[in-house]
């Protein structure tokens, strides 16, 4: 059940968007999870607890930590019921960097250089050392500022942060991924789908593959994903073609290309996912 937090978004054009919710829930809530994104995301959970499932990969989330995610990662999180829950997220574009002297792009290294699932969760004591729980709070009360260099300043402190999560990474303080919990049958299951989505098939197919019960199959995958098998396909296969489409590439050779046969199939699930149509994606690429 998805439950109504107060929520407050601070849109940028300056490439970054923060949000800052808050609020108390009686049942267990999902948080939405954003398929349009093209950002990469920072969850900061300042207060409450709950899970992260990240690529059929579990995550514990406590008060303080903080998950790193990048677009191509699908996610399902939980926020525990009957607990005050509070967070910041931070969406982070690469357009934050075009206007700089000089090419800062390996300050999203962190996010390039991990495999999905893997080292997405940093604990309360690791954000605390390095002070990104600050970061993040600064750039939560400047950005609700009415001054008028607000947004530069928040700039800075991201290129701070960014900073302070590659000094992590480099020092692989951020290996997490022995306290996750993977099931091996679901992670087989995704790494076919990740070589083979484009592919023609169906979940029987997948099942038979597997000697598994398709019913079955379809329960755990959803289970230990958070998504439907077809879904996670249509993710894949909607992320590539906007990849493809930023390399100027046609749409509906690339619809096929990445894997949909019918072209109206394939523009009424794009507009489902991403909210918008494919040459607004592709205009909206081309100005940036």
């Amino acid at each position: 059940m998805n439950t109504e937090f107060n929520k407050i978004v601070y849109d940028s054009s300056f490439g970054y968007i923060i949000t800052h919710t808050e609020g108390m829930s009686a049942e267990n809530s999902t948080l939405d999870y954003p398929h349009s994104t093209a950002n990469f995301i920072i969850y900061y959970f300042i207060h409450g607890t709950g899970n992260i499932k990240i690529e059929g990969r579990h995550y514990d989330i406590n008060e303080g930590d903080i998950v790193i995610l990048d677009p191509s990662e699908v996610f399902h999180c939980t926020v525990d019921s009957n607990k005050l829950h509070e967070r910041i997220v931070l969406h982070l574009n690469e357009t934050l960097l075009k206007n700089f002297p000089c090419d800062c792009t390996s300050l999203f290294m962190p996010f390039y250089k991990k495999e999905k699932g893997i080292n997405n969760h940093l604990s309360a004591a690791t954000v605390k050392k390095y002070g990104l729980d600050k970061a993040l709070e600064n750039m939560l009360y400047l950005v609700k500022s009415e001054d008028s260099i607000s947004s530069v300043l928040v700039i800075c402190k991201i290129i701070e942060f960014l900073a302070q999560l590659n000094k992590i990474f480099s020092t692989a303080q951020s290996k997490d991924s022995e306290h996750t919990k993977v099931n091996p049958l679901i992670n087989m299951v995704l790494d076919y789908l990740n070589k083979n989505f484009t592919k023609d098939f169906n979940i029987t197919d997948i099942a038979l593959k597997f000697n598994i019960d398709k019913s079955y199959l379809s329960h755990l995958f959803k289970e230990q994903v958070g998504i439907s098998v077809w879904s996670y396909v249509i993710f894949r296969r909607i992320y590539l073609f906007n990849n493809l489409i930023k390399q100027g590439k046609s749409i509906e050779e690339t619809s096929r290309q990445v894997g949909f046969k019918n072209y109206s199939n394939f523009f009424r699930l794009y507009k489902k996912h991403m909210q918008m149509t494919p040459m607004q994606f592709k205009k909206k690429t081309s100005i940036l």
